[in-house]
């Protein structure tokens, strides 16, 4: 599926929100707006998204950090795709984004952590590997 792969923007919180409700998470519009706001003024992460003909149906969040114990490294922070286009690589394209990132901020290592609930996304980071 060819989709456009782009930063989000303030006026995608909306479709944001109804994606990371879809996983199970409940804050309001304003509550991903604020978070949103927060992320975009941040050198250290950023939000994609995944839209076809003007619809986002996906995003990952991705940030660099430093660990005392184990250095700096990229993690997927959260990565949510339309109940409805999944299995169609929308999160793989995501998270090869979230990679060149990860590589344009000279950090080559990109980890994930998943709810053990969500085997799912475990099958799916897996598949990646």
């Amino acid at each position: 599926m060819h989709l456009l792969i782009r930063k989000a923007v303030h006026g995608d919180a909306a479709a944001l929100t109804k994606l990371s409700r879809q996983l199970g998470y409940t804050q309001s519009e304003q509550a991903t707006l604020q978070n949103l706001e927060a992320i975009m003024k941040s050198q250290q992460e950023i939000v994609f998204v995944a839209e076809k003909e003007n619809e986002v149906l996906g995003w990952i969040h991705v940030f660099r950090t430093t660990r005392l114990e184990s250095g700096t490294f990229c993690e997927i922070g959260g990565l949510g795709v339309n109940d409805n286009y999944r299995g169609k690589g929308i999160g793989k394209q995501l998270v090869d984004q979230a990679k060149l990132w990860c590589l344009s901020n000279r950090t080559p290592s990109l980890r994930v952590r998943s709810n053990i609930k969500r085997t799912g996304a475990h099958e799916f980071y897996h598949a990646l590997i």
